[in-house]
C-alpha cells in the first residue's frame, strides 16, 4: 500500500474500528479490549494519490477516517472504472481481514486521513473470537449487497435516472454522518470521475446535472448539491434508503467516540 505524505502514527485508534464492527454484531467488554490493543496507524494522503494499487499484497486494514476516496479498476484498453466512492468511516476495499492481492485501487479524490489496522493481527483476532468474526462477515455481506444494488442501478436506469440515483444514494449516506442537511451536500469529485462510477462520459455529467435541475429534482452550484424533490426523484429511480445503508447506521453517531 502507497502511504503518500504519511503522519508519524498517533496513538491506537482501536475504537474506530469498533464503532464499525459494534453496528454488525454485538460486542462484549472483553471484545471490545482485543480490538483496542491492535493499533492503527494514521496516515495522509495527498488528493490525486493512490493509496492501494490493485493485485498488491494486503498488509492492512484501511479505514477512511477523514476525505473522499473511490476504489477503482483500469481495464486492458486504458478505461477506468470507479466502483464506488469511499465516505469516511468506510473500510476500503475488501473488508474482511484475508491475507489476499487487492482487488482493486483505491485514490485519494480529496485530502484524506486513514487508519491502517495491521491485518496479520486482525486475522488471529478473527480466528480466536467468533462475535469479532460474525461481525466482519456481517460487514461483508452488506459491502456486497450495496454492490449488488449499484449493477442494478447501472443496468436498470438510464443515464439520467442514474445520476439522480448518486445525487440520493450520497446525500442519504452524508446525512448519516452528518455532512449534509436541508438535502444539500459537497459533492468535491471531478465530473470524469463520475462518469467512471456510472459508465458516461465527464461531458455527458454534466448535460445529467442540467435536466436534473431544469426539471426541478436538484440545484447545483459548483461543488454543492441540493436535492429539491427528494419524494419526486426518489420514485422516478426506485431509490429506496434501506436498499443503500445498513439498518443500524442511523442510530450510529458521526464521529467516533
Amino acid at each position: 500500500m502507497t502511504k503518500g505524505n504519511a503522519d508519524t502514527p498517533k496513538g491506537n485508534n482501536g475504537h474506530a474500528l469498533t464503532a464499525i464492527l459494534s453496528r454488525w454484531h454485538p460486542l462484549t467488554r472483553e471484545d471490545r479490549a482485543s480490538l483496542a490493543e491492535i493499533s492503527a496507524q494514521e496516515y495522509r494522503v495527498s488528493s490525486g494519490t493512490d493509496f492501494i494499487h490493485r493485485d498488491d499484497p494486503v498488509r492492512d486494514l484501511p479505514i477512511l477516517q477523514d476525505g473522499w476516496a473511490a476504489q477503482y479498476r483500469v481495464m486492458h484498453d486504458g478505461r477506468r472504472f470507479v466502483l464506488k466512492l469511499s465516505l469516511p468511516g468506510e473500510v476500503i476495499d475488501g473488508c474482511f481481514p484475508l491475507r489476499e492481492p487487492a482487488q482493486y485501487s483505491a485514490e485519494a479524490l480529496t485530502d484524506v486521513t486513514l487508519l491502517l489496522y495491521p491485518s496479520d493481527s486482525l486475522f488471529h483476532l478473527v480466528n480466536e473470537n467468533p462475535r469479532i468474526a460474525v461481525a466482519f462477515f456481517s460487514l461483508e455481506t452488506y459491502q456486497h449487497s450495496f454492490l449488488r444494488n449499484r449493477v442494478m442501478a447501472l443496468a436498470g436506469l438510464n443515464a439520467y435516472e442514474r445520476l439522480g440515483h448518486l445525487c440520493l444514494e450520497l446525500l442519504t449516506r452524508l446525512e448519516i454522518l452528518g455532512m449534509a442537511e436541508n438535502d444539500t451536500f459537497n459533492l468535491p469529485v471531478k465530473q470524469e470521475t463520475l462518469g467512471e462510477l456510472l459508465g458516461m462520459h465527464g461531458v455527458h455529467i454534466n448535460r445529467m446535472f442540467r435536466r436534473l435541475g431544469a426539471d426541478g429534482f436538484i440545484a447545483r452550484n459548483k461543488k454543492t448539491i441540493q436535492v429539491k424533490d427528494r419524494e419526486g426523484l426518489a420514485q422516478l429511480v426506485e431509490f429506496r434508503k434501506a436498499d443503500i445503508v445498513e439498518p443500524s447506521a442511523i442510530h450510529t453517531p458521526s464521529k467516533y467516540s
